[in-house]
């Protein structure tokens, strides 16, 4: 857990959780949770915690010691 704390820290994060780190060949890859929160239904305007779908994103970000990172949520 201290580790996350790190990682966390060094990229400036905050309110997210680091669930797993992946050194590649190519890259750092990053997986990253965000905390849940209600959310507004587009039909009816009411608060919702039960979202349909989440999809998987990849987002590039600085290197981290001259490799190339990627951002997965």
């Amino acid at each position: 857990m201290h580790n996350n704390n790190f990682i966390k820290n060094l990229l400036g994060f905050k309110d997210v959780i680091v669930t797993k780190i992946l050194n590649t060949d190519n890259c750092f890859e990053i997986y990253l949770e965000m905390k849940k929160k209600p959310h507004t239904c587009p039909c009816c305007n009411s608060q919702t915690r039960r979202v349909h779908d989440y999809r998987i994103q990849r987002v590039k970000h600085i290197p981290l010691f001259l490799k190339p990172t990627v951002l997965v949520n």
